[in-house]
């Protein structure tokens, strides 16, 4: 009888190895996947809906999300020991590079932007011992947290959201201002 078991034992072991080695995605890949998702993102082609209004604007918000903290151009985010700082300059445009300017640097292993009619996006990922910093602009809005290998393409989903809804609801605002 113990012959039989070592045999299921080992296996058990080799199939968990295959599934565990199929699983593991390259870091490159994990990147190019998190870049295609912020430009999908920032082009679908339907408005971000907000669920969360501050005083100084209204903006889609994570289910996973709260806020921990606000002022007229940052809103502090949090989920469990992640932080998420959000920043509005709503004196910039939709079409706004200035973030997506200052956001450049050597360190990067995803610098990438995007742009269409009536606003200019951008990704930047940077290294961090056991994760990465990651930030999403669109126009005078960025956002930028830590987050794992594991988790940043869903994060970069919906911090674009999050970036998209702010700069959306924020458009009548800037025409306003700047007629």
């Amino acid at each position: 009888m113990r012959l039989p078991s070592i045999f299921w034992i080992l296996g058990l072991c080799i199939f968990i190895i295959v599934l565990t080695a199929i699983n593991l995605k390259p870091e490159e890949d994990i990147l190019n996947e998190a870049k295609d998702i912020a430009e999908q993102t920032f082009s679908e082609p339907s408005n971000i809906e907000t669920n969360h209004k501050i005083d100084a604007f209204s903006f889609y918000l994570p289910s996973y999300l709260k806020v921990v903290e606000e002022d007229e151009h940052n809103v502090i985010l949090q989920n469990e020991e992640q932080t998420y700082i959000v920043f509005f300059n709503r004196l910039e445009s939709p079409l706004s590079e200035v973030n997506y300017q200052a956001a450049k640097t050597e360190e990067s292993v995803v610098y990438h932007s995007f742009e269409d009619d009536s606003k200019f996006g951008y990704i930047r990922i940077l290294p961090n011992s056991n994760d990465y910093e990651l930030q999403i602009g669109v126009g005078g809005v960025k956002i930028t947290t830590y987050t794992t290998k594991e988790n940043i393409r869903r994060e970069v989903k919906e911090l674009m959201k999050m970036a998209r809804s702010i700069v959306e609801t924020s458009e009548n605002d800037f025409d306003a201002d700047t007629d």
